[in-house]
């Protein structure tokens, strides 16, 4: 899984993302580029709803929610599957909304190295710890952030760049902060943000939009 797409949907609008100077990470070797504007506009295509950013602190499970669809997550991995996340959706036996809790996977965060710069790991060999004590397989990764940015332990996005086991880095462009942001978390100014898309299976590319929420927004374009 290269990268996962959230929708946020409230009432009976939809958002259509468009990017409005996006700038992206290179993932090709650490360095960084931008993209020019682009001239979509989603809001001459369909009008929407606003979309409100996450509540600040984690919501119970079944606790009430506000807005069905809305996708909310929280944890310190860059790795949106280690974290816990819940959407917010329709209950048929109570007729009301409540927060449900999509399923996470365990991880080895803690085995993360610590206060390291990208200078000081990116193409370096490395390890992932496995539940069972086990030799990891190909498909096992592990994403950690580093003070400049996030380098995965990884053997490559897919087979087709595949390479030896070893530390793959991104550094996103400023003004995209350095820790990949949680998705449904408040966000400041129109702009589209790399974690690794490109260059890990689990990254990601985050999508600050006009309505200050950082969404998941898939994959850059990939060579």
């Amino acid at each position: 899984m290269r990268a996962i797409a959230f929708l946020f949907v409230t009432g009976a609008g939809a958002l259509l993302a468009a990017a409005c100077g996006d700038v992206y990470a290179d993932v090709s070797d650490g360095t960084s580029t931008t993209t020019g504007a682009s001239t979509a506009d989603a809001s001459a295509v369909i009008p929407r709803d606003p979309i409100s950013p996450c509540p600040g602190q984690r919501p119970d499970e079944n606790s009430p929610c506000a807005a069905r669809g809305t996708t909310c997550e929280y944890g310190t991995s860059p790795d949106l599957a280690c974290n816990a996340r819940l959407e917010c959706e329709f209950v048929p036996e109570t007729g009301e909304l409540a927060w449900d809790r999509r399923a996470t996977q365990t991880c080895s965060v803690r085995e993360c190295p610590k206060d390291k710069t990208i200078a000081a790991l990116a193409g370096q060999p490395c390890v992932v710890p496995t539940v069972d004590g086990g030799p990891p397989s190909d498909a096992d990764e592990l994403l950690c952030p580093v003070i400049d940015g996030i380098c995965a332990c990884t053997t490559g996005p897919d087979g087709a760049h595949a390479h030896p086991r070893s530390w793959s880095c991104v550094k996103p462009v400023s003004p995209c902060p350095s820790a990949r942001p949680l998705a449904g978390s408040q966000c400041f100014g129109r702009m589209a943000c790399d974690y690794g898309s490109c260059a890990f299976k689990h990254g990601l590319k985050m999508e600050c939009t006009e309505d200050g929420v950082w969404l998941t927004g898939g994959s850059a374009s990939c060579e």
